[in-house]
């Protein structure tokens, strides 16, 4: 990291500097990180049984690990970490003997840096493999505008454009980049709040729950660019030339920087391969059998043909098969019901599954894009005459870029 001088030490600052080290490494050593997951085990009871006495509150395991980082769970564990800080801090003050601040501080910054690089390759890789924010799906376009969550308008419409999700990964795999080395780590802070700071508002602003992860990421940004603050404000603010920084190392030696040097090149060559295979197995994903948007176009239940009336919930509108495994049935007045599905392709039949009940359907295409499925649904026979459509033929998916528009085409 880059320094615009030898920080002076006085009483508050070296105070200041204990509170952050303890929690910047506490979060970092229980916050996604590959440690994290080994100390699991570890934090857990401590912070069930910390919500429990401070809040009063049962946590469900069940929730702990859902996808959500901002749950009860992740709220206390915040406080936590704070109060152990705090405690951690007046120990240290206690039996201070005045260390080597200016080592530990290169140490801190050396975590923060990397814990940013981790995390910023993670989230970029996958805004560049379109695995984030993949592209909208059939039951995503099906739903009515209105009846999406915030959260997922935020998806759908990240989802839509892999331009837009290439241009936000590259600016997230840039800042990594340049975090990875000390004369760049400035600029590379730079690029990531800018990049952080936009995905922390919309995380706010769409309900996203990784609120606590992303507020975070932008203060480790601010530290780093706070170390740098006044060569930053001459340049920025003052317009004025700026002395060179003061890039201590935490070791010194040929060999450390041997050792370093060949660890950080391993650790390169080791992403950009996992890198290289992760996007041949994503990109060579295969389709679902039967995969396909179904438009039911007529049902017939029990002889009894069922006409189009929206307030029927016995009439489907549409069968979605996209995902491995899985099935969507929208119904007339646009519920979207889940099932677990299995094809048989040699036998042309689909056993649609929702918990204890299992209904099979056979089903056999009748021309280039008609489909007959008949059988047994809830234990009346089921005759259904489908049209299968592709996501183009929706207006958000067939649209496209148009460089000439002699009027705004907003619908």
């Amino acid at each position: 990291m880059t320094l615009s001088r030898q920080l002076k030490w006085t009483a508050l600052s070296r105070t200041g500097f204990r509170f952050l080290f303890s929690y910047f490494l506490l979060f970092i050593l229980s916050n996604q990180s590959g440690i994290s997951n080994l100390l699991r085990g570890l934090w857990d009871p401590l912070i069930l049984a910390f919500a429990k006495a401070l809040f009063g509150a049962e946590i469900s395991t069940e929730v702990l690990h859902t996808g959500s980082g901002d749950g009860l769970y992740n709220y206390a564990s915040v406080v936590f970490l704070l109060s152990l800080s705090l405690l951690s801090t007046l120990i240290w003050t206690t039996l201070d003997k005045r260390q080597a601040y200016d080592w530990l501080l290169q140490v801190l910054i050396v975590l923060v840096r990397y814990y940013l690089v981790v995390q910023m390759a993670l989230y970029g890789m996958a805004k560049v493999l379109h695995a984030q924010f993949p592209e909208p799906a059939f039951h995503r376009l099906l739903q009515p505008f209105g009846e999406s969550s915030p959260m997922g308008l935020l998806w759908t419409f990240m989802g839509y454009s892999y331009g837009y999700n290439l241009f936000t990964g590259i600016g997230e795999l840039m800042g990594a980049a340049l975090l990875l080395f000390r004369p760049t780590t400035t600029l590379g802070a730079l690029v990531t709040l800018g990049v952080m700071a936009n995905v922390m508002v919309l995380n706010f602003c769409y309900d996203v729950p990784v609120k606590l992860l992303s507020t975070h990421l932008v203060l480790f940004c601010l530290f780093l660019l706070a170390l740098d603050g006044p060569r930053l404000a001459r340049l920025f603010v003052l317009n004025q030339p700026t002395a060179p920084a003061h890039a201590p190392e935490l070791f010194s030696g040929a060999r450390y920087r041997n050792i370093k040097n060949i660890l950080k090149r391993l650790a390169i060559i080791g992403g950009l391969a996992l890198a290289a295979i992760v996007t041949t197995q994503f990109s060579n994903q295969p389709k679902p059998p039967m995969y396909g948007l179904y438009k039911v176009d007529t049902m017939v239940r029990n002889q009894d043909t069922l006409p189009p009336l929206i307030t029927d919930g016995r009439r489907w509108q549409h069968i979605a098969i996209e995902f491995p495994g899985r099935a969507v049935i929208q119904t007339m007045p646009g519920h979207l019901r889940w099932f677990d599905l299995e094809v048989d392709t040699s036998a042309q039949r689909a056993v649609f599954s929702q918990g204890r009940f299992s209904d099979t359907l056979y089903y056999d295409r009748t021309g280039a894009v008609t489909w007959l499925f008949r059988g047994i649904v809830r234990g009346d026979t089921v005759s259904v005459q489908a049209t299968r459509w592709d996501k183009e033929q929706f207006l958000l998916m067939g649209r496209g870029f148009n460089w000439v528009n002699e009027s705004p085409f907003n619908r």
